[in-house]
């Protein structure tokens, strides 16, 4: 026996199916659907029901299937998928072909080739590492040149991040895995958001046709340990600030400057007297810290068909890293181990794009 009962109240509409397996033994199923007059339901048969939806007229769904490695994301989906950090080159892992070497870092790994194949862009200009704790998830804390623990760039001034699989381009010709491009965001309203990742606070404001804004981060571990809350025997840190302005704004010219400025600290101390050692990190002090520049301006000639586009940007970083080995163990033990590591780099990008 079937019995089927529709409640249409408008919007919500309630649905149920009983079905008698036995005398003693009664199955239903109930469910809600709500319409948001996109729809109709319509009863046909005793065992069949349609639901038959209508779209409003100008709207149009188009289905854009997955090309392995090309994909470009928006602000709104590094901002609220779970686990992404706002760091858009997290959520790669969640694409096939892609993957990372562990959690404690964004490294993109493709088609099993290593993050140092890949390249970091801004405005489709060549930068240097724009990540924070570039020891994040290394060996012994080793600072890398293609990866870190956060993006000093923060999801809430990017405008969309791209990432192009093996490119082709004679410009790439030293990139074997892929290249991430970043684009920050036009313009952006004022925000002040506080989540695990870190305090930030954004301000931005319309001079004429001309959008000027800036945004500040600072470390939520960063913030507590301040505070005085204790995280063991390791003090994690960083702070950004990032600025975006219209010089010039015009029906066939525009002219912008962007910057972003960050650094970022990681300090390890040997674990106390009589604690229980697991490693040999356990004994050691090791003070890692890092700087961070970028900064630079784009200029945008449109006129009918001709379409020129030039983008100059000036990247720098510093990277530090002094360890050795605590007093007590090195007397107690006798092992002692000094090694300082220190990397800087300096890259000048110009990149042209024009339709003729």
């Amino acid at each position: 026996m079937h019995e089927h009962k529709i409640i249409n109240l408008h919007a919500l509409q309630f649905y149920y199916i009983k079905m008698f397996l036995n005398k003693k033994i009664q199955l239903v199923i109930f469910f809600i659907v709500v319409c948001f007059n996109i729809g109709s339901a319509q009863e046909v048969d005793d065992t069949i029901i349609n639901i038959k939806p209508t779209l409003e007229p100008g709207i149009t769904i188009i289905e854009k299937p997955y090309q392995s490695g090309d994909l470009t994301m928006t602000q709104n989906q590094y901002k609220i998928m779970p686990a992404s950090f706002q760091d858009p080159a997290r959520i790669l892992i969640k694409f096939p072909g892609f993957s990372t070497p562990n959690d404690g870092a964004n490294a993109i790994i493709f088609r099993g080739m290593p993050p140092e194949s890949a390249r970091w862009q801004l405005f489709g200009a060549d930068i240097v590492n724009p990540n924070h704790l570039s020891n994040a998830g290394t060996a012994n804390d080793l600072a890398t040149g293609n990866a870190g623990g956060v993006n000093a760039l923060s999801g809430s001034i990017l405008d969309y991040y791209h990432f192009e699989a093996n490119p082709a381009d004679i410009s790439y010709a030293d990139v074997m895995s892929g290249v991430s491009n970043m684009k920050m965001a036009p313009k952006i309203r004022p925000f002040v958001d506080i989540n695990l990742i870190g305090l930030e606070a954004g301000y931005g404001t319309q001079i004429g046709n001309k959008n000027v804004y800036g945004a500040y981060r600072y470390s939520f571990v960063g913030l507590l340990d301040k505070l005085g809350v204790n995280f063991g025997n390791e003090k994690i840190g960083y702070q950004d600030l990032s600025l975006f302005a219209d010089l010039i704004k015009n029906n066939h010219n525009s002219l912008k400057v962007f910057a972003t400025l960050g650094n970022s600290s990681n300090i390890f101390t040997a674990v106390s007297r009589g604690d229980s050692l697991s490693r040999f990190k356990d004994i050691q002090n090791i003070t890692y810290k890092s700087e961070m520049a970028v900064g630079g301006v784009q200029y945008t000639y449109e006129k009918a068909n001709k379409y020129f586009q030039s983008t100059l940007v000036v990247s720098g970083r510093n990277d530090r890293r002094v360890e050795s080995t605590d007093v007590f163990y090195s007397d107690s033990l006798e092992l002692s181990l000094t090694n300082n590591q220190e990397i800087s780099e300096r890259l000048f990008s110009w990149h042209n794009h024009y339709v003729v």
